[in-house]
């Protein structure tokens, strides 16, 4: 049996699903063999749009989180001044309405940083795509005629 594939128990006892940790182990490996098509070591142009990309998704994220907090402190306000806790209504009203139009605001704001993203990241997912496809044209073309032969590749299939 080998270390890999010994019982691993989990914290409250019952063995673990090997098969769920290859898998795991997989996905890992996939990630790693993906990660010099999407972070070219020749290609810093790539990286720097993937570092942008990254960027605009963690700020987009945050603005996420702070959207409903915004909201959240306008509605409280509206209840303060319904129950008649703070001064006066005109300076209360403005406040509010700066909070209401500033939710709005952080999500458009979120919204655009999303487009940004996506326009950052789609050089460098055509890049890897197509240098994958590249290599996997390079792959069939180092095959053997008699694999070709064989298999009929490139035939078309009735359905």
């Amino acid at each position: 049996m080998s270390p890999r594939s010994a019982s691993r128990r989990s914290p409250s006892g019952p063995p673990l699903d090997h098969t769920l940790l290859g898998a795991r182990e997989d996905h890992w490996m996939v990630l790693k063999g993906l990660l010099p098509y999407v972070w070219p070591a020749a290609r810093p142009d790539l990286k720097r749009n993937v570092v942008f990309a990254f960027a605009m998704l963690l700020v987009a994220k945050l603005i996420t989180v702070a959207t409903p907090i915004i909201y959240k402190e306008a509605v409280d306000e509206l209840t303060r001044v319904a129950n008649g806790e703070l001064g006066t209504v005109g300076t209360l009203s403005l406040v509010i309405t700066g909070l209401i139009l500033s939710y709005g605001v952080a999500r458009v704001v979120m919204m655009a940083l999303n487009q940004l993203r996506d326009v950052f990241f789609t050089k460098v997912g055509q890049h890897a795509v197509r240098e994958l496809n590249k290599k996997t044209f390079e792959h069939l073309h180092r095959l053997s005629l008699r694999f070709h032969l064989e298999r009929r590749t490139g035939g078309l299939s009735r359905v």
